[in-house]
């Protein structure tokens, strides 16, 4: 697998307070990295940074190579697309607009029109809101609006993709099947960079996780290796036991009473 994102001694301080402290990650092409943590961890904060919306206070992040904190934004709208925990805000545009605008990068390039339409129609077809095309965004809940969006980050086609909560706004048959399909996009040449929540969909559908604590990288690796209940139970500050998952090969992550 090729590199994609590194994020090397990254720090980041408002107003004298640091909400990132050297923070060093990195995540292939091939494979879904899920940052996880407490509200508060930071973890919005590094996904800002590695899309290049945040410049860090120290160190610095690359995409293929290239400084997230200087490069162009038509450099970043081909290297990387970004998605916020809301997917796309209420505005009047019709669903199957709101993902085409995914394809304006490539708008110059010398790129058949009837590709770029089949490019978007098998992204929302790929999210099932492809039955939703004709309707304003406005007229959709706020899970429907989370699967535009994500359709209209899958319709730009880029080396990295990075995502805020993906999930958090979906059933739970929604939630599998956003998940499977980010395991997917990420085996056909992507790097995924995911903030998620929900420590079991981590569990079932990361190959990484990187666990974020005040700032800091606690630990990372393996799911195995990062999802341990001593741990959970430090960090998160609430009791947790974590099991073998009975029908999948993966960790499951129990909490508990307080004593």
């Amino acid at each position: 697998m090729n590199g994609a994102i590194k994020v090397e001694s990254v720090g980041y301080e408002v107003a004298g307070k640091a909400l990132l402290d050297q923070v060093t990650v990195a995540a292939a092409v091939g494979e879904v990295l899920g940052i996880v943590g407490p509200n508060g961890a930071g973890k919005t904060t590094l996904l800002r940074i590695v899309a290049g919306d945040l410049s860090p206070s120290s160190g610095r992040a690359t995409i293929d190579d290239r400084d997230t904190a200087t490069a162009s934004l038509h450099d970043l709208s081909r290297l990387r697309a970004y998605l916020g925990p809301q997917g796309v805000v209420d505005n009047p545009f019709t669903v199957s607009d709101v993902v085409a605008m995914g394809r304006h990068p490539y708008r110059r390039t010398q790129i058949d029109p009837l590709e770029h339409d089949q490019i978007v129609e098998t992204a929302m077809e790929s999210t099932d809101v492809l039955h939703l095309s004709r309707r304003t965004v406005a007229s959709l809940s706020t899970g429907e609006r989370q699967r535009v969006g994500l359709a209209r980050v899958l319709a730009q086609e880029t080396l990295v993709v990075l995502l805020d909560e993906p999930t958090s706004a979906l059933d739970i048959g929604h939630q599998e099947a956003v998940m499977r399909l980010l395991r997917s996009t990420a085996r056909r040449d992507t790097a995924v960079l995911a903030v998620l929540h929900d420590l079991n969909l981590a569990a079932a559908y990361a190959d990484r996780l990187i666990l974020l604590d005040k700032g800091r990288v606690r630990v990372s690796g393996s799911p195995e290796a990062v999802l341990r209940g001593d741990i959970l139970t430090d960090v998160y500050q609430q009791r947790m036991r974590v099991i073998p998952h009975p029908d999948r090969d993966c960790p499951l992550v129990l909490t508990l009473d307080h004593d």
